[in-house]
């Protein structure tokens, strides 16, 4: 406190701001910093963008293969001609790949944004868990991005489960 020419007291600068100081200590308490699930995260996203690619990947060769035409494909089966059950046989299978690798692309990108989701609301991590489980095994249909993909978006939503808020 500082004192006035007559020897009175009066608040000073320095009393000002320790009561201000006091006000603040007496508030309610800042929210104690939440551990955000960083592994789990991390793992989620690889794995869903691994997926992505590799489905990606499936997508782009059943296309070139269905573009090519009978000609092409007999050429390079060394059949001079190549008959309609055959060449309808293959053009099936190209269109079940590409089913599949949709499904799996689809299931890359949900991983993905699983992760974003957990780091953005750890809270929810049980459910975000339960969803990367399902994506993960929907995401074999195409080997689940060569087996690593896979690996990793089910490690993450192991973590994701176990983590506790």
């Amino acid at each position: 406190m500082a004192q006035g020419a007559k020897g009175k007291k009066r608040p000073g600068r320095q009393s000002i701001q320790g009561q201000q100081g006091r006000q603040g200590q007496e508030g309610p308490q800042a929210p104690a910093y939440q551990k955000k699930p960083t592994a789990a995260v991390l793992l989620f996203i690889i794995g869903g963008i691994v997926i992505f690619i590799v489905a990606a990947l499936y997508l782009y060769s059943a296309s070139v293969v269905s573009s090519l035409n009978t000609t092409a494909i007999s050429r390079y089966a060394g059949n001079a001609s190549i008959n309609a059950t055959t060449l309808s046989v293959i053009r099936s299978s190209i269109s079940s790949l590409e089913l599949l690798a949709f499904i799996s692309l689809v299931s890359g990108l949900v991983l993905a944004a699983c992760g974003i989701l957990l780091y953005l609301n750890p809270a929810r991590s049980r459910m975000l868990g339960i969803v990367g489980v399902v994506f993960s095994l929907l995401s074999l249909t195409t080997l689940g991005g060569l087996v690593v993909g896979f690996i990793l978006a089910i490690i993450g939503s192991i973590l994701a489960l176990r983590y506790s808020p």
